[in-house]
């Protein structure tokens, strides 16, 4: 949806607590995927939203569980968030 109408990312942003709780009880790895690829997708344009519902710690959680590509996704989200902690 994100990629389809780049103006949603307000209204998904809503969804960010849910992404990032399915990110921190995986149940299945393909669900997580998709998520993971969301919060970075969302990370960009609502960055605050996705840092408030507790973002970086669902990504960080299992990171050495999804594969290298979703691992560089969820490097991009922390660097996006990075200028918030200086």
């Amino acid at each position: 949806m994100l990629e389809a109408v780049p103006q949603s990312a307000a209204s998904v942003a809503q969804c960010a607590p849910s992404l990032c709780a399915k990110l921190l009880s995986i149940e299945y790895i393909d669900l997580a995927e998709r998520a993971l690829d969301t919060i970075a997708k969302l990370s960009v344009e609502q960055g605050a939203a996705v840092l408030k519902a507790g973002g970086l710690n669902s990504v960080l959680a299992f990171i050495d569980f999804f594969p290298l590509a979703l691992q560089r996704s969820a490097v991009q989200v922390l660097y996006t968030h990075l200028p918030f902690h200086l």
